[in-house]
């Protein structure tokens, strides 16, 4: 959630980027408390997933990596709907990316060595 934070606050203030997105149908500009809120829900069901895959498998670290790309992948739908400003695209979309590699890193024992 930190890093994401910063990648919005740097985008936001000093390059002008205005993150003004669709939310719920209703157009808003995406503030820092969504910034954490979107970061943080991944990781408690990242969490949950990694804990469930470790009692059924015992070695979950290459499973959680697909079903992490997967999920990637899906995550990038919604910052590229919500918004027709390419620059914010590819902003909250960069932040999907450093959210899953976070929270895959912390989570899969490979990372660790």
């Amino acid at each position: 959630a930190v890093i994401n934070l910063v990648v919005f606050e740097v985008a936001r203030r000093w390059f002008g980027v205005e993150f003004n997105v669709m939310m719920g149908g209703v157009a808003q500009k995406v503030a820092e408390w969504n910034v954490i809120f979107a970061s943080i829900v991944p990781s408690l069901v990242a969490v949950v997933i990694y804990f469930l895959l470790l009692k059924k498998t015992g070695k979950p670290d290459k499973i959680f990596r697909v079903v992490a790309v997967f999920a990637l992948v899906f995550s990038f739908y919604s910052p590229i709907t919500a918004t027709k400003e390419l620059t914010t695209q590819l902003i909250l979309s960069f932040m999907h990316l450093v959210a899953a590699f976070e929270i895959t890193k912390s989570l899969t024992h490979d990372f660790k060595k």
